[in-house]
């Protein structure tokens, strides 16, 4: 690192920069006040402040033109916001010098001691000449600029660059949304915008977490010369979404985020349709491979993308109806079709997550009396899960069937919308009861992280017990959403008398006999609980105004069944918890026993669940093992030695192909991100 004594260096501005520069910023401020008398041009106003500047301070003059001698050329035809790099970067990037200068720490501390009194045009121009010395290092040499010999340096410019030249283009152009607007503009245009693309590049080339969260988070009040030029915007756009995405470090995602949910906010006509559509993409891309490790990032994207799509409502909802229109169109294809590659399209991580995500946009933008357009999917949106979970009613995939009753007991309580799901769960019930359970040393089943049953628990006490429970769970979350309903005792006679001939056929497991008559014992209550409320109120059915305002007094979690849910969800939490930590840490509990122990490592970063899913999409593939498992109209199951060698030739194809099939209609079915990002800023 050279930190030697470079005050005799051609390269050092005077002593008197910050004087020079106050009496250049106080003639921009009197050629403002003279354009009202004698409408000059750009270049006659530069060439009459050149004329003083020489005869006031010759040396500073000789020192322009020595090392800037292109400003002393300008002729005041600055480029637009619009056009090519190499005209609008012109007045930095093609100075002329003999060679480069060496960069101190010295004459970075003197920088930033100028810039602190005044941020000059001078001043600021010159530290964004060291910043593109940084991005670029050996990539242009032929351009003016700077040898910076050590990291450190690098990154002292960087912070400074950041630092000052932010905060100088929000004073000079002002608080104005669109800088291009500014009559001040042309003056910093160039110079932004070799700010702007070099601060991208530097985003591309940074591999350290720590830089890459700084750059973005000082990045966020520059939003708005960067949506000026439209190139640099959609790069960066791009990056911001892939960060968001797949970046490790869960503050990175959150940062890039931010930055995402700006620019879509501060100029929603040029980034909010390719925000709608880049980052629900984004999370279906990211949702393909699901397991214990990576839900909790599916998750976090959930509530992102649910953001976005609360932003504006009305163009949210073309695109919501476009894209569930799309899963409707899959569910059609599957219930006609019948065959094994429909079935795939529908029966897999992408589809139940999307569908799961417009539950969620619906349950946090549509709530009950919602104005929002789009609380007119509610009913589409149920229709299609309704359709998934009849699609194929197998005991193999009960874990699949759960997810989507679960987002519509959540439509059922936070929309308003009745939805009868008491058939769907007994229907589970009367499955596990049928199937012959066999005994089992696994460890309990992490149903959330699964969609399908793998074969080693298919038929086991372990996961039948893990069924029910599940099911008793929802059952008594979706009556405690209920429960305050004027009509609760008529709705809960289907579910009590389907516990109760479940009790029978279950009699020899204690544990699931003491489940069940305890929900039963609530149901009661609370069916007496409605009871004296209708009793006392006098409600007639017919008179709907008189029945919303009954609901409307009855708080469902005050209820003797909301109460009880209550203290049951907390429980059931902490041991869902347990249940997890022991996935996390034992692959053998999640079905690795399929595989060679010299091929343990080859696929480590992936769970085997989703291996699992892949090898056993085939929805007769357990026919022989259950008979329960097989689908009309399906094709016979092939024989044990062929449909391993077959599983191992497809596995890429079900791996590869489907994912991209179901990504590629997205892209085809909305409108292209370039058509909205080319457009000028607002």
């Amino acid at each position: 690192m050279a930190d030697g004594d470079e005050s005799g260096s051609d390269y050092d501005l005077p002593s008197d920069l910050d004087d020079d520069a106050d009496g250049a910023d106080e003639s921009m401020d009197e050629d403002d006040e003279d354009d009202d008398d004698e409408p000059l041009t750009e270049g006659a106003k530069h060439q009459r402040d050149l004329e003083k500047l020489k005869q006031s301070q010759p040396e500073f003059y000789r020192f322009l033109l020595e090392n800037d001698k292109e400003l002393l050329e300008f002729d005041g035809s600055d480029s637009e916001p619009g056009s090519d790099d190499e005209a609008e970067a012109g007045e930095l990037a093609q100075e002329s010098a003999p060679t480069k200068a060496t960069l101190t720490r010295e004459m970075i501390a003197e920088w930033e001691a100028q810039l602190a009194q005044n941020e000059s045009v001078a001043g600021v121009k010159r530290l964004v000449v060291a910043f593109r010395s940084v991005v670029m290092g050996d990539e242009d040499s032929e351009s003016v600029g700077y040898t910076i010999p050590s990291a450190s340096l690098h990154k002292r410019v960087i912070i400074a660059t950041f630092k000052h030249v932010p905060s100088f283009l929000n004073k000079h152009v002002g608080d104005t949304p669109n800088p291009s607007s500014s009559g001040k503009w042309k003056r910093v245009a160039p110079m932004t915008k070799v700010f702007v693309t070099n601060a991208i590049k530097l985003l591309k080339d940074l591999t350290e977490p720590g830089m890459i969260e700084y750059v973005i988070q000082e990045l966020y009040a520059c939003v708005k010369f960067i949506a000026v030029f439209p190139k640099a915007s959609k790069d960066y756009f791009k990056m911001l979404l892939s960060l968001w995405g797949t970046a490790k470090e869960e503050t990175l995602r959150i940062k890039a985020f931010a930055n995402l949910r700006h620019m879509a906010v501060t100029f929603p006509k040029k980034f909010l349709a390719p925000a709608l559509k880049g980052v629900y993409m984004m999370f279906v891309k990211s949702s393909r491979h699901t397991n214990v490790h990576t839900l909790p990032m599916i998750t976090f994207m959930t509530r992102c993308a649910v953001e976005i799509y609360g932003l504006v409502p009305d163009e949210s909802y073309q695109y919501a109806f476009i894209y569930v229109r799309q899963l409707a169109i899959h569910l059609r294809n599957a219930m006609a079709m019948k065959t094994k590659e429909s079935f795939k399209l529908v029966y897999h991580w992408q589809y139940i997550h999307s569908l799961r995500f417009w539950a969620n946009v619906l349950l946090t933008h549509a709530p009950k009396e919602s104005t929002s357009p789009l609380a007119a999917l509610v009913y589409p949106v149920v229709q299609v899960m309704c359709g998934v979970v009849r699609l194929v009613p197998t005991v193999q995939f009960h874990p699949l069937h759960l997810h989507l009753l679960a987002s519509l007991t959540d439509l059922v309580r936070v929309c308003g919308t009745y939805v009868p799901l008491v058939p769907y769960y007994l229907s589970i019930l009367d499955s596990c009861a049928s199937t012959k359970s066999k005994p089992s040393t696994l460890k309990p089943m992490y149903l959330p992280a699964f969609l399908k049953c793998p074969k080693q628990y298919l038929g086991t006490r372990v996961y039948l017990a893990g069924v029910r429970n599940a099911v008793h769970l929802g059952l008594l979350r979706y009556l405690a959403a209920l429960a305050g309903h004027l009509a609760f005792p008529e709705l809960a006679i289907p579910a009590v008398l389907g516990l109760k001939a479940d009790l029978k056929a279950t009699k020899k497991d204690p544990n699931w006999t003491k489940s069940v008559q305890s929900l039963l014992d609530k149901i009661e209550e609370n069916r007496k609980f409605i009871m004296a409320k209708r009793s006392a109120a006098d409600v007639a059915p017919c008179d709907a105004a008189a029945v919303a305002q009954f609901m409307a007094q009855i708080d469902p979690a005050e209820t003797p069944l909301g109460k009880y849910w209550t203290g049951v969800e907390k429980a059931e939490q902490r041991r869902m918890d347990a249940i997890r930590g022991s996935f996390e840490g034992d692959a053998e509990a999640i079905g690795d026993a399929h595989k060679a122990k010299g091929k343990a490592a080859h696929r480590r970063d992936v769970d085997v669940s989703d291996e699992d899913e892949d090898d056993n999409m085939d929805v007769s593939d357990e026919a022989d093992e259950d008979s329960d498992a097989e689908v009309d109209d399906a094709p016979a199951p092939p024989k044990k030695k062929a449909g391993k060698k077959q599983k191992k030739a497809r596995r890429p194809a079900v791996e590869d192909d489907d994912g991209d099939d179901f990504l590629a209609e997205l892209k085809g079915m909305s409108v292209v991100m370039d058509d909205g990002m080319d457009e000028d800023s607002d």
